[in-house]
């Protein structure tokens, strides 16, 4: 035995109690623990199972065990009873009682009387075990190791008679190696006499009798390892034909998980689907051929798990460590959040004293996904472990909660930031709008644009309803745009430029603010970003208000005096735009409230582009021209 193992015989149970993947299988590790703790028989002997308890941080696995199972009713009472336990040896030594085994089914309604079978024979065993002499200690650490070794094939009913068996050969080979160690066997004769309650050792175990059939007679008391009433209660519910192999597995298999029904609750029930199919002549449990030597191919493990060596501690590798209580999905998210942050303490220590020196997108990230709800700020509060123990996430969250008005103070910094960001944004957007509108307004050469275009259609038009145009609404331009002459590669844009050209470049000139213009948002949109910026401003303003702190009085004037001020006068020129626009929808004839700045000015992009287009491909065919004129002139001259 190595040191590791002397110190903490207790290791290797509670290294099996966590390996529980089923809450029927946590409820039995954990009673156990408490049951062992409850019935220890004297003060030194419960001051050296508490003191191995708190070295292998038992308290800090089972508040794993309660948030993992926190909606089982029958989890949830354990972990209470440990804590009472505890509470209780804490005001005075308690006596040991051997709780009935009704009572101790009464813990959990859904626990199946197996269960609560094996639970009180390991217990008996552990409790004969505990002693002071050295044959007591080497009985103990053999026990552990055994049901350490055979604990890993456990998945099911079906797997108890095996592993029950396996238990028998493995502790029979130490009876050949020690001959003064002797496991106790099942005999039809009467128990022996409880112990004493006083406070003492328990007297030695009944000698051994030989042999380890089970004969008939009156069920004696639970023995070590459950070998007889296990097989007793599975003969009164045995497995139906229809569900049975017709042979075991040779190698480990790759387990199926699944909630079983138990053949007690089938075979009562005929007018089941599984009912039906117990029946021994149900016609279809006969149709079923398997092939067992590929179900062997398929499914064995092919690397089959080692047994974990009682050498290797369950605590110390940071995995074990740590003390995860948030959900898995959340425990994620901030996990990412802070593995991007990077340093998690200088953005704790930014929030307290409400430094301006996080990026924006850091607290936009902190807000959206990574603040802990109030269900989280309850859980982290209410946390009475090692805090050094805590995950990142949930460390996180604990410095963050420590912090006063920390969700005041985080928005105080975005506000801070985004305000000026927005400002610096949303005002150009609006003058560049308005001097956009002030320049279509005051163009000559659009005037003289749409005469020409107007002049053009009256001219196509004549003889039919759509002549006699005094003017054009605004939308038609998208057609003047693709209206084609018939050589098929000329446009009426071609005929305009080619006949006024310096009428274009006046209005390329005149419009210079349209193509930029065109590229920011609309009026409303920007309007939308600058309602929501007033919202923060005045819900800040109003949750300031009372607050002593000087950084929350500085802030508050901040918002009351210099942010006002700001909205000010951006909601005067928001006042100029929405003026405009109704000076353009008049100016256009247009319907004021159906008319659009963004669409007009986007249109007006598009127009002059085309416009610009058609006059460049009109200097190449002038260019092209000239050169053929030239080197016709030069051929003729030859």
């Amino acid at each position: 035995m190595g040191a590791r193992r002397e110190e903490h015989l207790l290791s290797p149970l509670l290294e099996a109690l966590f390996d529980c993947d089923t809450a029927s299988a946590t409820v039995s590790g954990l009673r156990l623990f408490n049951n062992l703790l409850f019935m220890v028989p004297t003060e030194t002997r419960r001051i050296q199972l508490e003191k191995e308890l708190q070295e292998l941080h038992y308290e800090s696995h089972i508040s794993q065990i309660r948030i993992k199972y926190s909606t089982v009713s029958s989890v949830v009472r354990e972990v209470e009873r440990f804590y009472s336990i505890k509470r209780k040896q804490e005001q005075g030594p308690i006596t040991p009682v051997l709780i009935p085994e009704q009572q101790v089914m009464d813990l959990d309604e859904n626990a199946n009387s197996s269960s609560s079978d094996s639970d009180s024979s390991l217990l008996d065993s552990l409790k004969m075990a505990i002693g002071k002499s050295g044959e007591a200690m080497k009985i103990r650490k053999r026990l552990l190791e055994t049901l350490t070794e055979v604990l890993e094939d456990v998945h099911s009913e079906n797997d108890i008679d095996p592993v029950l068996a396996k238990c028998k050969r493995l502790l029979g080979s130490s009876l050949n190696n020690n001959s003064s160690f002797q496991l106790p066997t099942i005999t039809p004769s009467a128990p022996p006499p409880p112990p004493p309650l006083m406070n003492g050792p328990l007297p030695p175990p009944p000698p051994p009798l030989t042999g380890c059939s089970i004969g008939p007679g009156p069920p004696p008391p639970p023995p070590p390892f459950n070998l007889g009433n296990k097989k007793m209660s599975e003969t009164t519910h045995e497995l139906p034909v229809a569900f049975k192999p017709p042979k075991r597995a040779e190698t480990k298999m790759i387990k199926m998980q699944w909630t079983k029904i138990p053949p007690r609750e089938v075979t009562s029930t005929a007018n089941t689907l599984w009912g039906k199919l117990a029946k021994d002549e149900c016609p279809i449990t006969s149709q079923v051929p398997l092939d067992y030597s590929q179900l062997d191919e398929l499914f064995s493990q092919q690397n089959p798990r080692k047994n974990k060596s009682l050498d290797k501690p369950i605590i110390g590798s940071k995995k074990t460590d740590e003390v995860i209580l948030l959900d898995t999905k959340r425990f994620m998210n901030v996990s990412i959040f802070i593995k991007k942050l990077g340093d998690v303490q200088e953005l704790v220590s930014d929030i307290r004293e409400c430094r301006g020196t996080t990026r924006l997108d850091t607290l936009q990230m902190l807000l959206s996904t990574a603040m802990p709800t109030r269900e989280e700020v309850d859980l982290i509060r209410t946390y009475t472990g090692d805090s050094s123990k805590l995950a990142p996430p949930e460390s996180f969250f604990l410095h963050l909660v420590a912090i006063p008005d920390y969700s005041l103070r985080i928005r105080m910094l975005k506000f801070r930031m985004d305000f000026h960001l927005s400002m610096e944004k949303l005002a150009p957007q609006v003058r560049l709008l308005s001097d956009a509108c002030e320049q279509i307004l005051a163009s000559t050469a659009l005037l003289r644009v749409f005469v020409v275009i107007c002049k053009i259609g009256n001219y196509l038009n004549e003889g039919s309803s759509a002549g006699d145009a005094a003017g054009f609404k605004l939308n038609s331009l998208w057609k003047v745009i693709e209206l084609k002459a018939n050589t098929g590669h000329e446009t009426l844009l071609h005929f305009i430029t080619k006949n006024d050209p310096i009428c274009v470049d006046n209005l390329k000139a005149e419009l210079s603010l349209i193509p930029e213009a065109a590229k920011i948002p609309s009026p409303s949109e920007i309007e939308t970003d600058f309602g929501e910026i007033e919202k923060q401003r005045a819900e800040l303003e109003k949750e300031l208000n009372g607050k002593q702190e000087p950084v929350f009085k500085e802030m508050g004037s901040y918002i009351k005096i210099e942010c006002k001020a700001e909205i000010e006068v951006l909601a005067k020129s928001f006042f100029h735009l929405s003026d405009l626009r109704s000076r353009m929808a008049t100016y256009f004839m247009e319907k004021p409230n159906e008319f659009k700045i963004e669409e007009c000015i986007r249109m007006f992009r598009n127009f002059l582009l085309r416009l610009e287009k058609a006059h460049q491909e009109n200097l190449q065919r002038e260019e092209s021209a000239r050169k053929r004129e030239q080197k016709a002139k030069a051929v003729g001259e030859r």
